[in-house]
């Protein structure tokens, strides 16, 4: 192939190039933001199903057995994440 050529090939490859990398920008830049976050999606999403929350009560209370037993000690207190300090 000639100089020409190749140099016409390139310059329209160059171009074709920009025209995606312009088109990809438009759409990256209309698709952020419009998904919603999967945390959204997924909140809320057992609240219709007792047996979701006999099933957080059950694992919540195995956790707790592991846990030797404190008198005056609340679930809400050993939950907490700074240490509890004024136990009786």
């Amino acid at each position: 192939m000639s100089s020409p050529v190749v140099e016409d090939r390139l310059n329209a490859l160059e171009r074709e190039l920009a025209e995606v990398k312009v088109e990809l920008a438009r759409v990256a830049a209309k698709s952020i933001g419009t998904q919603p976050d999967w945390l959204d999606v997924m909140e809320g999403s057992m609240s219709e199903y007792p047996e979701f929350d006999a099933m957080v009560r059950l694992g919540r209370e195995y956790r707790k057995s592991f846990h030797p037993a404190v008198p005056g000690l609340k679930f809400e207190d050993w939950t907490r994440e700074e240490p509890v300090r004024d136990l009786p």
